[in-house]
């Protein structure tokens, strides 16, 4: 009996051992699709990086010869304008023809600007800070005038929405005694 039961822990040992082999075979081909899906995923990514290092680098690309290209076609429309400077310069023989040709260039020249988008900011009105920059004030003593536009004092442009730069204009600004009084009472008090 001692012969049968060691017999059958043999067996018993055998096949724990072939179970325990199945088991490692198993986890080892588990582990061995894992590390390949890993390394599959791995070059996925490195592929994924270089592709979108490549997409930026021709949008930069792009984005720089359009840049290129807009500078190059208002130079393009500069170019009479440069020319009708030059010739001014080499023809004016009195004071009337020059100015009548830096006129004329003038046009010229925000005839060109205006077509590339360019607009001068309206100064008529209310005073609006998004557009305008108060350099002067004066006292008025129309309430209804207070903080309208006066005087231009440089022109402002603005490019579609943008503003390039704000137009100087001297505003009105109405003196009320109550508000002087209050300001004054407000100033003591601090």
């Amino acid at each position: 009996m001692t012969e049968d039961t060691d017999e059958q822990r043999n067996q018993d040992n055998q096949a724990n051992d072939n179970e325990e082999d199945e088991e490692n075979k198993s986890l080892e081909d588990d582990f061995n699709e894992l590390q390949q899906e890993y390394e599959e995923l791995e070059n996925q990514l490195k592929r994924t990086h270089a592709d979108f290092q490549n997409y930026k680098k021709r949008v930069q690309r792009r984005k720089e010869q359009r840049q290129q290209q807009a500078i190059r076609s208002l130079i393009e429309d500069l170019l009479p304008y440069l020319d009708n400077q030059e010739l001014t310069l080499n023809e004016a023989n009195d004071y009337e023809s020059l100015r009548e040709s830096v006129e004329l260039n003038h046009d010229q020249l925000l005839n060109i600007l205006e077509d590339h988008g360019l607009q001068d900011i309206q100064t008529t009105g209310r005073f609006d800070p998004q557009r305008h920059e108060a350099t002067l004030t004066k006292d008025t003593d129309d309430e209804d005038k207070h903080n309208h536009i006066i005087n231009e004092l440089r022109k402002g442009y603005k490019l579609g929405d943008h503003v390039l730069r704000h137009a100087q204009v001297s505003i009105a600004r109405h003196n009320n005694d109550d508000t002087n009084t209050s300001t004054s009472k407000e100033e003591t008090n601090e």
